[in-house]
């Protein structure tokens, strides 16, 4: 949904897995993720005008960035907030069949296939905040800088140490030609 300079937008994904891990043993499990944001051309270009024939083309700034003057380009802040929730695989039975448990850690084998699990350092759960700022200063030309702070349901291991959460500063450009 979009109005005048404002735009939000959310998306809900589900992907089903199931199959036969060993005789009488099956699984049915489903990750769900989603997310919801909030974009704001500060410089007051309106999102109708990126769309053409409903399809969303690049963002146009309403005068290209100047480099003797140090002006123009389109500007915009966002916010978003996302969930990922694959609590489904967090269950014995997919962890555990024909496998061995040694140090936290289940080897299971499914199919052919090997699955490695530490139970002890494994999330299957992730809520992430994002804040970002764009700067497009032609229609072809974008850098974006983000801050996002990741929040997990169990500790992960970051360089061997425990953590609940992580906080990532991320810097992108993109060029089209």
């Amino acid at each position: 949904v979009a109005y005048g300079p404002v735009k939000f937008v959310g998306e809900y994904n589900r992907n089903n897995f199931s199959g036969d891990l060993a005789a009488n043993k099956s699984f049915d499990n489903s990750i769900d993720s989603w997310y919801l944001s909030a974009l704001w051309n500060i410089t007051g270009e309106k999102f109708a005008d990126f769309y053409k024939d409903g399809v969303f083309g690049a963002v146009k700034p309403k005068n290209n960035f100047d480099f003797k003057t140090f002006s123009g380009g389109a500007w915009q802040i966002g916010v978003r907030y996302s969930t990922f929730d694959a609590s489904d695989f967090n269950n014995a039975t997919f962890a555990s069949v024909n496998g061995t448990t040694a140090n936290g850690i289940t080897t299971s084998a499914a199919n052919g296939s090997v699955v490695t699990t530490n139970k002890n350092f494994s999330t299957f759960e992730a809520d992430a905040y994002t804040v970002g700022i764009n700067f497009v200063p032609t229609p072809n030309t974008r850098f974006m800088l983000n801050y996002i702070e990741t929040k997990f349901d169990t500790p992960i291991l970051i360089e061997n140490s425990p953590e609940s959460k992580e906080k990532a500063i991320t810097f992108r450009s993109q060029f089209n030609f």
